[in-house]
């Protein structure tokens, strides 16, 4: 399903490594709209500077809203079928049942248990009529749950629930989806206490690691050095062995408040290379967070959806794009341009 991958030869110092050509791995710049809203050609930008896929996530209750009822005033699935095809760029679908620390399923559903019959079953309905929207997208993986490890933090009754709601659908997912990626999303953070165990047995099931990755310090109350990314990467790597990783989300915020600045976050960028060198044989993708920044009324919107709002949140959420919102390219910008095309991406 993936072709092989390249094996590195790593230098003591990760930062000196030489750079590995991307071979099988995919680099992706999640392309978020900036404040001119042409999305085509902040797309074709995105392309020019080394994107080679898009991740697309969508809350189960925002595609079921009621019972059997996938009717939405947008269908961004159909919307996504048309357009990215057109393209020649394919997709990573996550699906959220679970996202971070909500569970997001349709409103009859939620007092039902995720392990519930009920619950599984409606699960593989909803695939049935994912499939029907998405017939002419190249579908590389599917990842079930984004974050989910904030939802069942230290609450093993939850865990438990997840993991047999998700190796009950997982199969049925690899059915309806041939040859697609199987994958659930944890943070870094799950890989790093005592929840690793639970994190290992939820990934038997998968055929890829998701992870999201941003080097805060605990709460988000500041950032950590860029250099961190490489003893971060092997703690993934060494996590949970064999298994290719995906990083559907990897981002660095720019923000003085957290004691960052724009030349920190391009050192980030440059970091994250040299570390995904290094670990060329295991890291599949990176999915960067964000193409532009999100401005004040976004990041409110946010707020509200996290339930979650401190003043160190939202400078993480405002300065995370490599780009302004109103399309001024960051120092991260060209610096993640200049890392693509030194292995090849966009080309």
């Amino acid at each position: 399903m993936m072709g092989s991958f390249l094996i590195l030869g790593c230098s003591e110092n990760p930062a000196n490594s030489a750079q590995v050509s991307k071979g099988d791995r995919i680099l992706s710049i999640q392309a978020n709209m900036g404040k001119e809203g042409d999305f085509d050609a902040l797309f074709e930008e995105s392309l020019e500077a080394g994107n080679e896929a898009q991740v697309f996530s969508q809350d189960w209750k925002d595609l079921e809203p009621s019972s059997g009822k996938f009717e939405q005033q947008r269908n961004l699935l159909a919307i996504a079928n048309a357009y990215y095809p057109t393209r020649k760029i394919p997709l990573h679908i996550t699906i959220r049942p679970v996202h971070t620390s909500q569970k997001v399923v349709p409103p009859d559903l939620m007092d039902v248990p995720l392990d519930d019959p009920r619950t599984i079953n409606r699960f593989m309905r909803l695939l049935d009529w994912v499939a029907t929207q998405i017939p002419k997208l190249e579908l590389t993986s599917m990842t079930i749950g984004s974050e989910v490890d904030i939802f069942m933090w230290g609450d093993a009754e939850r865990w438990e629930a997840w993991t047999n709601f998700y190796a009950a659908v997982a199969p049925y997912a690899r059915q309806k989806f041939p040859g697609t990626l199987i994958s659930c999303e944890t943070t870094y953070a799950a890989f790093t206490g005592p929840e690793l165990p639970r994190v290992r047995t939820l990934h038997e099931h998968s055929d890829i690691i998701g992870i999201s990755y941003y080097p805060m310090k605990d709460q988000l109350g500041g950032v950590k050095l860029p250099q961190a990314v490489h003893e971060d990467f092997e703690t993934v790597v060494n996590g949970i062995p064999e298994k290719p990783i995906m990083y559907y989300q990897i981002g660095y915020p720019s923000s003085t408040e957290l004691g960052s600045s724009l030349e920190q976050q391009a050192a980030f960028i440059t970091e994250v290379f040299h570390a995904w060198d290094r670990y060329a044989d295991r890291i599949l993708m990176l999915n960067f967070q964000w193409m532009h920044e999100t401005p004040p009324f976004g990041i409110d919107r946010y707020v509200q959806y996290y339930q979650y709002d401190t003043a160190d949140f939202r400078a993480f959420l405002g300065s995370l794009g490599l780009q302004s919102w109103e399309g001024l390219p960051k120092p991260a910008w060209g610096r993640l341009k200049e890392e693509a095309k030194a292995r090849g991406f966009g080309t």
